[in-house]
């Protein structure tokens, strides 16, 4: 994420440090949790899977297997979506309808409302951003597909939205600096209280659908 503000900024030194560190500190920590876990992984997890023959079936169709995430998300989409907002319990209890309807208005409108002096990313932070975010989205695909998927299948199974959540401040940012409209600052400020009024309704809702579900305060 850092890489276009190593190329452009004045200090190119001391940022590429301050990013080496940071992404020392992400893969030291996820080393570190995969090898203490490692020992409680059971594979294969799902009967007719294999990691090296599911590889070696992306490698030799990549075509087909780009067709599989396309079909992934076109069968499963809306699940995805509301996975990402929230579907609690053991992927059992589904909000209201309107809990999923408010986050789309909140994102339009943090995207839309953005003031007049906010700060823009360069076409090519876009554009990198962007293939990140595709990359990302490529590798849990793909991990979920090596691991719980038999060899071939046409779909992929095992994806919860939530997954995507770490991607949406890239993606927020990135889609800030995309938007062109920029209103007033009276006009992003209403925009803003907007967007904090919705978060409460989301936190009630929830805390709402859990009480009747389970019972418990």
């Amino acid at each position: 994420m850092g890489l276009p503000a190593v190329l452009t900024a004045g200090r190119a030194k001391q940022t590429l440090l301050a990013h080496t560190v940071i992404l020392v500190v992400a893969l030291g920590g996820s080393a570190i949790w995969l090898r203490g876990t490692f020992s409680m992984m059971i594979l294969p997890m799902v009967p007719g899977t294999n990691l090296v023959d599911q590889a070696a079936y992306i490698t030799a169709h990549p075509v087909a297997y780009a067709e599989t995430i396309a079909r992934s998300f076109w069968h499963y989409g809306d699940f995805y979506y509301q996975s990402l907002v929230g579907v609690l319990g053991w992927l059992n209890l589904y909000l209201p309808i309107v809990a999923y309807i408010l986050p789309v208005a909140a994102l339009l409108l943090s995207v839309l409302a953005q003031p007049v002096n906010a700060p823009r990313l360069p076409l090519y932070s876009v554009a990198w951003n962007v293939f990140l975010l595709a990359s990302s989205i490529f590798l849990i695909m793909t991990a979920l597909y090596l691991q719980l998927n038999q060899v071939g299948n046409w779909i992929i199974l095992g994806i919860q939205g939530r997954y995507f959540l770490p991607l949406l401040p890239l993606f927020i940012a990135t889609a800030c600096s995309v938007v062109r409209l920029r209103p007033s600052r009276k006009a992003s400020l209403v925009a803003f209280l907007v967007v904090t009024a919705i978060i409460a309704v989301q936190l009630l809702t929830a805390d709402m659908a859990i009480v009747r579900a389970y019972q418990v305060f």
